[in-house]
């Protein structure tokens, strides 16, 4: 990972996850995540329309919550912002009408003249793939967005977008996101990692640091110290899960960094991706800094992989 020489402070090559604000940070502690990340040279946030948008209303959810902070810090033309839709229960689903609508609101609620992406957050089985692909590649031929991409697709259905987008469109499906982590390493080699490679795809890494468990923070916890505490210990109980985090640890311990840094740099060493990680804290925001530093060798990335925590 690196961080790009393009403006006084350079731009963190790593993407903040915004799952969280409105679900499990206040709007007020979500702008105070967002002004450390910004501080710290971060430009690049993913969100959904779909995000906590029980809460809309309100202007809470994770669009608004964004976008309310974009206005007050000035800031449209800086930010990137990658958003998805389809599972939102206001405006479900891919259709090429829905799509427009969809994204509209999302530049409305955002503040910003143009989006860095926008990806079909899941899949719509009504539709066949060139209905897909024409919804998204229209948002580049409006200019709503520079990029689309696909989240949480099969590998069949995926290719199958992306071919009917090369072969009716000059827009081609750039972006892929899907769970990818040193506990989650079965991207690697698969169809869909193998899909990336024939059609230049990048990976959008979501779920880099396992729900917290790769920060060490929930190891010998007698206390709650996290939201997502108990469904992360419960997921990675096994004895290699805790063989890795203990890997982590020890080259976290050489480098004389946090371990969360460690993982989003293990991450960040293949090529194919960029780590899309959420925080809880403006503190917790250090770690991209150390990350984006941190030269992990080939020695240790395969030592960091070794057992495979969770292929699947």
């Amino acid at each position: 990972m690196s961080v790009r020489q393009g403006s006084t402070s350079g731009e963190l090559e790593l993407w903040l996850g915004g799952s969280v604000f409105g679900w499990l940070i206040s709007q007020a502690e979500s702008w105070a995540v967002l002004d450390r990340f910004f501080e710290l040279g971060g430009r690049q946030i993913d969100t959904s329309d779909g995000y906590s948008s029980s809460q809309r209303g309100d202007r809470l959810d994770s669009e608004s919550i964004i976008g309310d902070w974009v206005r007050r810090m000035g800031v449209a033309n800086e930010m990137r912002i990658c958003t998805k839709v389809g599972l939102c229960h206001e405006l479900p689903g891919l259709r090429p009408a829905t799509v427009k609508e969809a994204v509209q609101r999302s530049l409305e609620r955002l503040g910003v003249p143009q989006l860095e992406a926008v990806l079909a957050h899941a899949d719509d089985p009504e539709l066949d793939a060139a209905e897909i692909a024409d919804a998204l590649s229209a948002t580049a031929h409006r200019q709503e967005a520079l990029r689309i991409g696909l989240s949480g697709f099969h590998p069949l259905r995926a290719r199958a977008v992306a071919e009917a987008s090369q072969a009716q469109s000059d827009v081609p499906i750039e972006l892929l996101q899907e769970e990818f982590s040193l506990m989650r390493q079965g991207f690697l080699g698969s169809e869909l990692h193998q899909l990336a490679g024939n059609f230049g795809m990048h990976l959008m890494a979501t779920g880099a640091l396992a729900q917290g468990f790769l920060t060490g923070k929930f190891q010998g916890a007698t206390r709650r110290v996290g939201h997502r505490q108990k469904y992360a210990t419960e997921r990675y109980s096994d004895a290699r899960s805790h063989a890795i985090l203990q890997r982590v640890h020890e080259l976290a311990a050489q480098h004389g960094v946090q371990m969360a840094a460690v993982s989003l740099a293990w991450v960040a060493s293949h090529d194919v991706a960029t780590p899309v990680a959420s925080v809880t804290s403006p503190e917790q925001l250090d770690a991209f800094i150390e990350a984006s530093r941190l030269k992990v060798t080939a020695t240790e990335v395969a030592l960091l992989s070794d057992g495979q925590a969770s292929p699947d």
